[in-house]
């Protein structure tokens, strides 16, 4: 078990189906179910260790409150919803169509093999007559029509959701997959109920899907998030991430209680990287994450020195190491540590650093590439505030 020291500061798809080819509806059940369950697992949702701030005001800003610190005034970046802000962080329009496309030939080839020929052995003369001719309302079975023309229409939607494009966006590409598979899917003539009940019953089937499916990713299933506990008190908020951030295994706010460092990413694998925090109503999110130190990995800790540098510590098969980051692009720069470091704390230049050891030892050193003297018994420090 871990021991906390304070330290006093010293400062759109239709499924085709006519009625006589009903036989396969059994086998689209099996092949859209599965396709939905790929497309679920596409929304990234960033798997986050559990991190607290406790006491933390964010409408109050600064973190410490040395008096040396003088970070110039930061605009606050435009607060968005949290829900936007998961999806819109690596938005991509053409991805979506690439891949609709692409399961659309893939389904057409499968049931072209396994189904029936004739229905979907599409010509460009077949092709070509469904594009200039007459749309007509099938007589399909009411499962294949209310059911399945949805299902795959949420597999639509779902690509576009998934790829970082909103409700009313991701609804659009639905109403053109549905169309693109009544022209260029079956040599039949296009169905406009199947138009209708794919793109109107994918976006209202896909979205609870999309959202239940990022919840898992994100947590849902019982892995820890990262947390505020807001100051006055009250229930802690869950802080939402960027998607396909990774598990957050290490968090430090700012002097000026805007920026966050993190580490994203486990093992060799974690990172380091820098970005905002914003609230809006009771919701606070991370947005904007830029790598900082693009050559370091294999992070396991870091604190704030100042309001321009963090300092973090990387393990490897040689040791540990600490290092020192600019936070405006530039390089790290390798600073005296002490073998087995596993946590760092540091409240400005004015103040001692502190680090924790693996063989349970506090150590402190009064001022950066100064000598580490041991202390203590313990593992993390922190200065209050």
């Amino acid at each position: 078990m871990k021991t906390m020291h304070t330290i006093p500061e010293n400062l759109p798809g239709s499924v085709p189906g006519v009625s006589e080819f009903r036989r396969a509806g059994y086998f689209r059940w099996v092949l859209l179910t599965g396709a939905l369950a790929l497309v679920l697992v596409t929304p990234g949702a960033g798997i986050a260790e559990e991190l607290t701030f406790e006491g933390f005001d964010f409408a109050a800003a600064p973190a410490f409150q040395a008096a040396d610190f003088t970070a110039p005034p930061l605009e606050m970046p435009k607060a968005v919803p949290s829900w936007e802000t998961q999806t819109k962080a690596n938005r991509s329009y053409v991805l979506p169509a690439l891949e609709i496309v692409g399961f659309e030939f893939l389904l057409n080839r499968i049931d072209y093999y396994f189904v029936d020929r004739d229905v979907y052995g599409v010509t460009s003369s077949t092709m070509s007559r469904n594009w200039n001719g007459r749309w007509i309302v099938d007589t399909d079975p009411f499962a294949m029509n209310q059911f399945l023309h949805p299902l795959s229409g949420s597999i639509y939607y779902g690509f576009a959701r998934s790829s970082g494009l909103d409700f009313w966006e991701s609804s659009g590409y639905t109403v053109v997959g549905s169309f693109l598979w009544e022209i260029a899917g079956e040599t039949g003539l296009p169905s406009i109920n199947d138009l209708y009940t794919t793109g109107l019953g994918g976006p209202f089937l896909g979205e609870p899907l999309f959202r239940m499916a990022s919840l898992l990713l994100e947590g849902g299933d019982g892995s820890p998030g990262v947390w505020v506990i807001p100051a006055a008190g009250g229930a802690a908020v869950r802080v939402s991430l960027p998607s396909r951030l990774g598990p957050v295994t290490g968090l430090k706010v700012a002097p000026d209680g805007v920026r966050v460092a993190l580490i994203a990413g486990t093992g060799a694998a974690a990172h380091l990287l820098l970005g905002a925090v914003v609230g809006s109503g009771t919701s606070v999110s991370v947005i904007h994450p830029v790598r900082l130190a693009p050559g370091l990995s294999g992070l396991s800790a870091l604190t704030w020195f100042d309001e321009d540098h963090v300092l973090a510590i990387t393990q490897s098969p040689s040791g540990a190491r600490l290092w020192e980051v600019p936070v405006n692009g530039d390089g790290p720069t390798l600073k005296p540590g002490q073998p087995g470091m596993v946590s760092i704390t540091a409240a400005g230049p004015q103040n001692p650093l502190y680090l924790g050891t693996s063989v349970g030892r506090l150590e402190n050193s009064v001022g950066l590439g100064e000598p580490w003297r041991d202390i203590m018994a313990g593992s993390n420090a922190a200065y209050p505030g």
